[in-house]
């Protein structure tokens, strides 16, 4: 989850980017996982899910060391 103020809009980079709308110090967390909010699914679990779906999530997703 987001724990700093941000907005949608269009990214230079490739479509929709999300961005900072407060300033932000080096070092600063900016996300922390809450279980209301965040899913968190297997390697397992990711390769049961439909192709499209797959690639969605895999484009979309942060992943952990142990591939969580």
């Amino acid at each position: 989850m987001l724990i700093v103020k941000t907005y949608v809009a269009p990214s230079a980079i490739n479509g929709l980017g999300v961005f900072l709308a407060e300033p932000v110090k080096a070092g600063q967390r900016v996300w922390e996982f809450n279980p209301i909010i965040d899913i968190e699914i297997t390697p397992e679990q990711l390769a049961c899910l439909a192709p499209a779906a797959r690639a969605v999530a895999e484009s979309h997703s942060y992943v952990e060391r142990d591939g969580r």
